[in-house]
């Protein structure tokens, strides 16, 4: 079997769901061997699969795949999230709504403006440019990690 494709978006937002889903585990808990939770993610993360037929699927993924994404995700995230606390601690000036602040956090974080970046004009920065986007969304709603103000979990250890 060859090197698979590589990860979407959708990909990286059912890594965080079923990494989610793996750690809120009620009956395992953290008490989970590490082997035991990287299995439970991929077959939560198989379950996802939107298009289980097709000639890409998720079951092409392995376990350790799978858990390397997830910790790959986490490293991102940490970073994205330098990125916001740098910008709100140059206190945007004007109207900076919350979607303006994320795309500004984007592309500060992708290297796309530099220094300050106030004078950055480019607001619009697609979220759908950086792949790890609905990851985020998925991170930011769970109660392990609550946005930039809480500090960022290590998405691919069974213990928090």
């Amino acid at each position: 079997m060859g090197r698979a494709s590589q990860w979407t978006a959708q990909q990286n937002e059912h890594v965080a769901e079923a990494t989610l889903a793996a750690s809120e585990d009620p009956i395992a808990g953290i008490d989970q061997k590490s082997e035991d939770f990287q299995l439970k993610m991929w077959k939560e993360f198989v379950g996802r699969d939107p298009q289980p037929d097709a000639s890409t699927n998720y079951r092409e993924r392995s376990i350790a795949a799978v858990y390397k994404q997830s910790k790959l995700i986490s490293k991102e995230l940490q970073s994205f999230q330098a990125a916001v606390m740098f910008l709100d601690a140059s206190n945007p000036t004007g109207n900076c709504t919350d979607d303006e602040r994320i795309s500004l956090s984007i592309a500060r974080h992708r290297g796309l403006m530099k220094g300050s970046g106030l004078d950055y004009t480019k607001k619009d920065t697609p979220h759908s440019e950086w792949v790890f986007y609905l990851a985020y969304k998925v991170l930011n709603g769970s109660p392990e990690w609550q946005g930039a103000d809480s500090p960022v979990m290590d998405l691919a250890s069974p213990v928090y």
